[in-house]
């Protein structure tokens, strides 16, 4: 069976799992000053944390504190949960807890290290204010990467400058690269994938797959240890972990490319999580929780006025 055949047969833009706020209306709740002394909080912590906090902060209105600090280059501390998140309004109810991590395969992003160079290289002479999502068609590898950089971002810099809208079908920006604006959460950023991510090659249903990644992964099993001994420890009412997923690899094809997927098959949460959060750089941010299973919220820039 192609690659596409299983997304063929089904229509992405039906049977979607309930929306719930989107990131525009309730990132209102929180001040810039409040953003800002998060990145502070988290300038030590590991790649996407920073992003994992504010997105956690402004769904779940508790504060997150960086509980994994490494100091002057040290190593993170052995079994320290990475975020403790606490009630401003309730400062000594039990307080939950978070993992971050992402489903990227470290054999494949040393044999990827190009596309990060290109991102990098992107946002040397980028001048606008937006994120931005690079589709790459199949063609891309024979592209001189780090030659298209400077063209990317002129184009990038001049769709900003334009005010172009969010769109839901990328915009073509050379040969080999489509461009979606994503929401901008603190610095902007500018992420690669392939466009054949997010597509699963067997029959078996997404939440399953999901599901089996879940209870096989060893680092998902590493990050569950870890949640359960420092739930003892903290006495903490939730248990959170936060996913970036990956759009290539080994585990491309659990990128969650449509709120239809989570009504596609069945899904089993290991213990000990109450609250299961996926992240691609999809325009989407999917939340499961035990007591209201799977919903999601849109990350596309809102531009509609506040009150």
């Amino acid at each position: 069976m192609s690659p596409n055949q299983r997304d063929r047969r089904r229509d992405l833009s039906k049977n979607w799992c309930p929306e719930g706020e989107s990131f525009s209306s309730a990132a209102r709740r929180v001040s810039q000053s409040r953003i800002d002394a998060l990145h502070h909080e988290f300038a030590d912590a590991k790649p996407g944390e920073p992003r994992a906090a504010i997105l956690l902060h402004v769904f779940t209105d508790l504060d997150p504190t960086n509980a994994d600090r490494q100091i002057a280059g040290s190593p993170s501390g052995d079994g320290v949960v990475d975020v403790l998140l606490t009630s401003p309004s309730a400062p000594l109810a039990a307080p939950e807890i978070a993992e971050i991590t992402s489903s990227y395969d470290t054999t494949y992003e040393a044999s990827s290290a190009n596309l990060s160079k290109f991102e990098k290289k992107i946002l040397q002479t980028y001048q606008g204010h937006s994120s931005w999502k690079l589709d790459l068609n199949g063609d891309w590898h024979r592209e001189k990467l780090m030659t298209l950089a400077p063209k990317v971002a002129k184009e990038l810099t001049h769709l900003d400058q334009a005010g172009t809208p969010s769109e839901t079908t990328p915009l073509s920006i050379s040969p080999h690269v489509d461009a979606t604006r994503c929401a901008t959460i603190g610095a902007p950023t500018v992420q690669t994938w392939s466009r054949s991510a997010g597509v699963a090659d067997s029959e078996e249903p997404y939440l399953e797959a999901l599901s089996c990644y879940l209870s096989t992964d060893t680092t998902i099993q590493k990050k569950l240890k870890k949640l359960n001994s420092e739930k003892v420890r903290h006495d903490a009412s939730r248990v959170h972990l936060f996913i970036s997923m990956a759009s290539t690899g080994p585990h491309g094809a659990l990128l969650p490319t449509s709120p239809s997927y989570f009504t596609e098959g069945t899904f089993t949460a290991p213990a000990p999580l109450t609250d299961l959060w996926l992240e691609g750089n999809t325009g989407a941010l999917y939340h499961w929780s035990d007591a209201a299973g799977w919903i999601f919220h849109s990350l596309t820039p809102d531009d509609t006025p506040t009150d």
